[in-house]
C-alpha cells in the first residue's frame, strides 16, 4: 500500500531529516524500506530481515518505540544485527490506518552529535514524527481512492475493448482521451504506437450506408472514418466517435485497405503454431477461393484476414471488414447486397459490402449470425459470382475474394441447422485454425513484454522491472480471452503500477495470481482523516490553504474531505 506512494514518502523523509538533522527510514507492512535518507537510501525495496528488528516490533504492536541505548535496550537483546549495530538512538512511530499499522517511520541517529541533538528536542521531535506518520497515512488513503477510481476506469475500458465498434473519445483540446482496442485495430494501430496528439475531425459527406463520414487528420496523415459523432459537453470527454471502418493513409474511401505491406508480420509470436499459420497465410494469399478463419474470441481473426489481403496481389484494392452481428437482422441484407434504385423499402440506391469490396477482399465475421434466407442469397452469390441488389433486377458481378470467420460456436450452429451445410462446404475451401494462447505458451512472455514496453512508452517512462511471480502467473494462466485479454491486462498493469516499482503477481487480476491473494485491505481511514484535518485546521488558525499544505494535499481535496466529515 505504501509502496505506491514511495515518492511522496521520500519527500517527507527528506524534509524530516533536514529539520531534525537525523536520518529517516520509512518501511511498509512487508518491512521493506520504501523511503529513506543517508545509508538507508541504498536499501530501498530490499528484504532486510536482520535490520528491521525494532521496526517489526512497532509494526506488530502498533505502538511507538524509543531505543535510547541501542545494543543495551531489552528489545535489542535478540536482534540478529546487535553486534554490528552502529545506531546511537532510534525513535519509531507506526503509520496507522483504522487503528492497524500499515508501515513504520523511524528516526535513526548514527553519531553522538545526532543523539544529543534529538534528545535536546525530544518532545518536539516525537510530536513532529507523529504528525508526519499521520500525513503519510492520509497520502496513502488518497492514493487508495485514486486506485479505486483507476480500477473503475480500467473496468469501463475493459468493457469498451470488448465492443466490436471503434470508440474514440476526444477532450476539449481535440486530443484523444480514450481509444478502445477495436478502434486501434481499425486504424491499424494495434501493432504500432498509440494515437496521441491533437486530432482534427470534420464532416465529409455520407458513406455507402447513409451514415456520416468524418475526415480525421492526425500526425500529418488523413483517415476517413465511418460512424457517428456525439457531443457530450463534458470537459475531458467532449466528443465521442463510434466507428466501424476506416480508410487508412494512402487508401480510398471507407473499406479501402492500407497500402503498407505488413502481411503475415501482423501476427504476434514466434512459436511453431504461429509460424505454421504464417506459412499457410502466404500460401493461400493469392488463391481466389474462400477462406474460413476459425478461432476463439480474442485470437485476432481480423488481423489474419488483413494479413491474407496484404500478402496477396489485391493489396492495392479495398479491404472491407464487416461483422454480421454489428447491425440488426432486418438491415443485414441491404448492408451486404446494397439497394437498387426504386426499391420497395424506400431506401436510397447504394452499393453494399459485397460491391464495395470491388476486386479486393471482403471479411465477414460471425458468419453463423446470418439468417437462413441470407445464407441462401450468399451461397448463390458465391456459386454464380454475381448477385442482385435489394429491389434490383440487374446482376452485379462479385469480384471480391471472400474471407469468413467464426468462433467455437460453429460446430453447434451446424448441428442445430442454424448454419447451412452447403454454405459451410462452400466457404470452408481454405480453413485456417487460429491457435489459442494456451497452446502457444512460448509466446506469452515476449508478447507481454512487448505490450508492457509499448504502454510504458505511451506513459513516457521506462518499463517496470518484473519479478518471477509475475511471469509465473502470466505463464500459468489459461487466457480464455487470448491476445485481447493479454493486451488489456498488460495495459491495465502499466497504468496502475507506480514508476520503477517491480511488477508482481499482485498487480494482476485476482484469478490470475500465482498464489492466493491476501485479504483485501480496508482503506477506510475516515476517523483518522477527520482527526488529522481537524488538528491541522486548529494549528493553522483556520487557514485552509495553509492547512492543506501542512497535510500534503490540495486545497480542493481538503474542502471535499471537510464536506464529507462535516468540518468547518
Amino acid at each position: 500500500m505504501l509502496a505506491r506512494i514511495h515518492e511522496t514518502a521520500q519527500r517527507y523523509a527528506q524534509v524530516l531529516s533536514g529539520i531534525l538533522k537525523v536520518d529517516v527510514g520509512i518501511a511498509d507492512e512487508n518491512l521493506r524500506y520504501i523511503a529513506g535518507t543517508g545509508p538507508i537510501r541504498e536499501k530501498l525495496f530490499r528484504d532486510l530481515p536482520g535490520e528491521m528488528h525494532i521496526f517489526r516490533h512497532v509494526l506488530e504492536s502498533g505502538q511507538p518505540q524509543v531505543i535510547d541505548l541501542p545494543k543495551h535496550h531489552s528489545l535489542c537483546q535478540d536482534c540478529p544485527s546487535r553486534s554490528s549495530c552502529r545506531e546511537t538512538f532510534e525513535m519509531c512511530m507506526p503509520i496507522l490506518a483504522e487503528g492497524r499499522a500499515i508501515g513504520v517511520i523511524g528516526l535513526m541517529c548514527f553519531t553522538a552529535q545526532q543523539r544529543e541533538h534529538i534528545l535536546g528536542s525530544f518532545p518536539l521531535s516525537h510530536q513532529f514524527l507523529e504528525q508526519i506518520a499521520q500525513f503519510i497515512a492520509l497520502a496513502a488513503a488518497d492514493d487508495c481512492e485514486r486506485q479505486q477510481d483507476r480500477a473503475v476506469i480500467a473496468l469501463l475500458e475493459h468493457v469498451l475493448d470488448r465492443l466490436e465498434t471503434g470508440v474514440m473519445v476526444l477532450d476539449e483540446r481535440g486530443e484523444v482521451s480514450r481509444l478502445n482496442a477495436t478502434g486501434r485495430r481499425v486504424l491499424a494501430l494495434a501493432q504500432g504506437r498509440l494515437l496521441t496528439g491533437p486530432v482534427e475531425l470534420t464532416e465529409a459527406g455520407e458513406d455507402l450506408t447513409g451514415r456520416t463520414l468524418y475526415r480525421m487528420t492526425w500526425d500529418g496523415r488523413n483517415y476517413t472514418l465511418q460512424g457517428r459523432l456525439y457531443e457530450t459537453g463534458l470537459p475531458h470527454y467532449t466528443r465521442v466517435l463510434l466507428y466501424e471502418e476506416a480508410a487508412l493513409p494512402g487508401a480510398g474511401p471507407p473499406g479501402a485497405g492500407s497500402r503498407r505491406r505488413m502481411g503475415a508480420g501482423r501476427l504476434l509470436g514466434r512459436s511453431r503454431p504461429v509460424e505454421e499459420l504464417r506459412q499457410k497465410i502466404r500460401r493461400a494469399a493469392n488463391s481466389p477461393s474462400p477462406v474460413l478463419i476459425r478461432g476463439e474470441e480474442g485470437t485476432e481473426k481480423l488481423l489474419v484476414a488483413q494479413a491474407l489481403h496484404e500478402e496477396s496481389s489485391r493489396i492495392t484494392e479495398p479491404f472491407v471488414a464487416f461483422g454480421c452481428a454489428s447491425v440488426p437482422e432486418e438491415l443485414l441484407e441491404g448492408e451486404l447486397f446494397g439497394f437498387a434504385k426504386g426499391n420497395s423499402l424506400g431506401q436510397k440506391a447504394r452499393p453494399g459490402r459485397l460491391e464495395a469490396a470491388d476486386r479486393g477482399t471482403l471479411f465477414l465475421d460471425e458468419i453463423t449470425r446470418l439468417s437462413q434466407p441470407l445464407q441462401i442469397r450468399l451461397l448463390r452469390a458465391l456459386e454464380n459470382r454475381s448477385f442482385l441488389r435489394v429491389g434490383g433486377d440487374r446482376p452485379v458481378r462479385l469480384s471480391a475474394r471472400l474471407v469468413f470467420a467464426a468462433g467455437p460456436e460453429l460446430e453447434e450452429a451446424l448441428a442445430q441447422g442454424r448454419l447451412r451445410r452447403d454454405l459451410f462446404y462452400k466457404i470452408n475451401i481454405i480453413p485456417l485454425e487460429l491457435p489459442p494462447l494456451r497452446e502457444r505458451r512460448g509466446d506469452l512472455r515476449p508478447m507481454a513484454q512487448g505490450f508492457l514496453k509499448r504502454y510504458a512508452a505511451g506513459l513516457s517512462r521506462e518499463p517496470n522491472p518484473v519479478e518471477d511471480s509475475f511471469w509465473q502467473a502470466v505463464e500459468g494462466y489459461s487466457w480464455p480471452g487470448n491476445v485481447w485479454e493479454l493486451q488489456n491486462v498488460m495495459e491495465s498493469v502499466s497504468s496502475l503500477a507506480p514508476p520503477r516499482v517491480p511488477l508482481t503477481d499482485q498487480l494482476l487480476p485476482e484469478g490470475m495470481r500465482a498464489l492466493p491473494a491476501p485479504p483485501e485491505e480496508d482503506c477506510n481511514l475516515e476517523r483518522l482523516e477527520a482527526q488529522a484535518i481537524r488538528r491541522a485546521l486548529e494549528r493553522c488558525g483556520g487557514d485552509k490553504p495553509k492547512a492543506a499544505r501542512a497535510l500534503g494535499i490540495g486545497v480542493a481535496t481538503l474542502y471535499r474531505k471537510m464536506k464529507r466529515y462535516q468540518l468547518r
